[in-house]
C-alpha cells in the first residue's frame, strides 16, 4: 500500500482485523506502525507515504519513495496486491502535476504486469472532507471541488486500463452516514476495505 494517510487508515485497520504483528527490529516504529505480518496466514502488509507533495507541517522522508520507484522494485505474482492512493496532498497543486504523476505510475504498472501478469493493482479515488468554518485555506487548498477534479483525472487515466481496478471511494463518501472527513470513521474505512477485498477474494 502506498499513498497518503487515507491509505494508511486501510493498513492500520487491516493490522487490527487480520491481525498483523510488526517486528520492532525490521519495521519503523517512530510513528504508529502501519502494517505487519501474520505468519499463520502468510499475509504481509506494508505502507509507504507517496512522497512529495505533502501538505504537512512535519514530514520524515528518509523512508519515503516515489510510487514509480517502488512499483519498479516489486516482483509481483498471484499473491501480490498493490494498492495506491494519491489525492489529498495534490489538491493544492495544478491538475497537470497529478496527471503527469499518474502517467508515470501507469507506465510502472505496465512494466510490473510484463514481469508478472497475475499481480493485482488497485487505485483508489478521493473522498469528501471536512471544512472548518473560518479557515479559508481549506476552501482554497483542499476543497471537495479540487478533490473531485483529481478523482475525475484518476477515472480518466485508468478507465480503460485492463491492468488496474479503480476503487471509486468518492461515490461511497458522498452518501456515507457519518460526517465528511478526510479521515473517515471506522465504518467507512471498513466498507472501503470490504470493497477492495471483494475484488481480491470474491468467493
Amino acid at each position: 500500500m502506498q499513498g497518503d494517510s487515507t491509505i494508511r487508515q486501510w493498513s492500520l485497520r487491516l493490522q487490527r482485523e487480520v491481525p498483523l504483528y510488526y517486528n520492532k527490529k525490521t519495521m519503523d516504529t517512530t510513528a504508529l506502525p502501519a502494517g505487519g505480518d501474520n505468519s499463520q496466514w502468510n499475509i504481509s502488509v506494508r505502507y509507504r507515504f507517496h512522497h512529495f507533495p505533502a501538505q504537512l507541517k512535519e514530514v520524515k522522508f528518509y523512508d519515503s519513495r516515489y510510487i514509480v520507484d517502488e512499483v519498479d522494485t516489486i516482483h509481483g505474482g498471484p499473491n501480490t496486491v498493490v494498492v495506491l492512493g494519491l489525492w489529498a496532498h495534490f489538491t493544492a497543486e495544478p491538475l497537470e502535476m497529478i496527471r503527469s504523476r499518474l502517467y508515470a505510475i501507469r507506465g510502472a504498472i505496465h512494466r510490473l504486469m510484463r514481469r508478472h501478469p497475475s499481480t493485482r493493482v488497485f487505485v483508489r479515488t478521493g473522498t469528501t472532507r471536512e471544512h472548518e468554518q473560518g479557515k479559508l485555506e481549506f476552501y482554497l487548498l483542499g476543497s471537495d471541488w479540487l478533490a473531485y477534479q483529481i478523482t475525475e483525472v484518476i477515472r480518466e487515466m485508468f478507465r480503460a486500463d485492463p491492468d488496474v481496478v479503480v476503487l471509486d471511494t468518492w461515490d461511497m463518501s458522498v452518501c456515507q452516514p457519518g460526517k465528511d472527513n478526510v479521515h473517515p470513521d471506522d465504518t467507512m474505512v471498513y466498507n472501503q476495505l470490504y470493497r477492495l477485498l471483494s475484488h481480491i477474494c470474491p468467493k
